[in-house]
This record gives C-alpha cells, sequence and structure tokens, in this order.
C-alpha cells in the first residue's frame, strides 16, 4: 500500500493526475480492504492504533481530490464515497 501511496503522490506532485490517481485507487482501495477485513474483530483500542496510521493516509488522498476535481470533477465523488465509507472511524 505504501509504495502505491509514494508512487500516487510522486506523479501527483509531477502534474499527471490520471497516473495518480490510478496509483491512489489501488493504494486506497487496499487501505479500506484493509478495515473492512480486519477491524470488525478488533479491540476499540486496537481499531484506534491502526487508524492512527490510516488516517494520514485518507488526508493525502482527500488533498489530492480537492486538487484533482478541478480538471476531474469525478474524482470528488470518489472522496466522498472514502469519507462515508471511513466515517465510523474519523
Amino acid at each position: 500500500m505504501k509504495s502505491q501511496e509514494d508512487l500516487a503522490i510522486l506523479y501527483w506532485k509531477k502534474g499527471d493526475l490520471a497516473k495518480a490517481e490510478s496509483n491512489y485507487k489501488i493504494a486506497m482501495d487496499k487501505s479500506l480492504d484493509f478495515i473492512n477485513r480486519y477491524f470488525p474483530p478488533m479491540s476499540e483500542a486496537e481499531k484506534t492504533k491502526y487508524w492512527d496510521v490510516l488516517r494520514p493516509r485518507f488526508q493525502r488522498f482527500y488533498n489530492y481530490c480537492l486538487e484533482a476535481s478541478v480538471t476531474n470533477p469525478a474524482v470528488a465523488q470518489t472522496m466522498y464515497n472514502y469519507q462515508i465509507a471511513t466515517k465510523v472511524f474519523s
């Protein structure tokens, strides 16, 4: 997940928003899959600990989406979907 996000950030900063989006999609889908798969049996303390690690990734993704939505409005919907999916942890 980390390497996909790193690639996404690299492409984002280079201005290649399409490549950034495809790499972010992989990283974010894996992150959400991890949450959906492993969070339910965890204690609240464990969830908090893992969410503290994952939250910055989601925040960076949201920042990317805000910038990319200027030229690709559909990415704002993607951001909204991830916000709804992780609302319980925010």
